[in-house]
């Protein structure tokens, strides 16, 4: 493998993002439909206009969902298994369980695939992907171990989570985590999705919940840039060679002292994200969900203690 090192990740200083006007758009409702999780950890299921309208209950007890690539099925995690229901609500049908708590479902872009992430236990988890109508074909798409020139290369342990299927091929995005006795980095890495294994990887400080533009030429991310002792993150984008990456989102100033941000999930049209934010200086646990452009110049938020998931037509 080749090792791949995006040089603007390392250095948060450099990477640019443009001064945000908060709350100055005049019209806050964009096309499409949010999904949409009641608390940071899981909690009800919901769709919702973008302006934070129209909220309706699909399903109780979720830890994360995406909508599939029509937008007419949802896959959800629910206490360690994936489940696929109507996109309107009713029966939800189980496709993935077992004695490993599975979560973080993405689809495959013609919708008969989830790629998720299985974990034994922590950060021991891989990435697999498992037909959509339940036929016995479970695909384990990383090793669980580390490969001579890659990020994690001469770690004991090695982890893959928050996959993220680009919608123009066989890619899909994740975060890695690698560590020996300290505490774990946890890096980027591109996953060939016919599992041959990890295909690049990349230093960042804190890599994670990584969301594909609709044109698959974009990627949106969460990385750790300002305070380490805060634990404060922001979503950044990069193009999917490593290059123009840049951050969107701002970091702890004297004015705004609550910017840890996770979660991003691109707009239909790619002109837009929603993202998750905190609202409390004591925790910083992200529980607000917020919109921005994808020039980072104009945001808002559209609701409180509601984490955002997808974003369909």
């Amino acid at each position: 493998m080749v090792r791949w090192t995006v040089p603007s990740l390392l250095v948060a200083a450099g990477a640019f993002a443009a001064t945000p006007s908060v709350g100055d758009e005049t019209d806050h409702r964009l096309a499409g439909t949010l999904l949409a999780i009641t608390g940071a950890g899981g909690g009800d299921l919901i769709r919702m206009r973008t302006d934070g309208s129209g909220r309706r209950v699909l399903a109780r007890d979720v830890q994360s969902a995406a909508f599939s690539p029509d937008g007419r099925r949802i896959a959800f995690a629910r206490s360690g298994d994936i489940y696929v229901m109507p996109a309107a609500g009713g029966s939800a049908r189980r496709v993935v369980g077992g004695p490993y708590r599975s979560g973080n479902p993405t689809w495959s872009p013609d919708g008969t695939r989830l790629a998720y992430d299985s974990c034994t236990s922590g950060l021991l988890c891989d990435i697999f992907s498992a037909r959509v109508d339940g036929a016995a074909s479970i695909v384990k798409l990383t090793s669980g171990r580390s490969r001579p020139g890659d990020a994690c290369e001469g770690e004991a342990f090695v982890g893959f989570s928050s996959p993220a299927w680009n919608p123009r091929g066989g890619t899909i995005a994740a975060a890695m985590s690698c560590w020996s006795e300290e505490d774990p980095m946890l890096l980027g890495a591109y996953v060939d999705a016919s599992g041959t294994g990890v295909t690049r990887s990349f230093t960042a400080r804190a890599f994670g919940s990584p969301d594909w533009a609709p044109d698959g030429a974009r990627l949106a991310y969460r990385n750790r840039a300002g305070d380490a002792a805060l634990d404060e993150a922001a979503i950044f984008t990069m193009r999917r060679d490593g290059s123009q990456n840049r951050r969107l989102t701002p970091l702890r100033s004297n004015t705004d002292t609550i910017n840890n941000a996770d979660g991003p999930t691109w707009s239909p049209d790619g002109t837009h994200l929603a993202y998750a934010k905190a609202s409390s200086t004591t925790s910083g646990v992200p529980t607000q969900t917020w919109i921005i452009d994808s020039t980072g110049r104009h945001r808002w938020l559209v609701a409180t203690g509601i984490v955002p998931q997808d974003w369909a037509r």
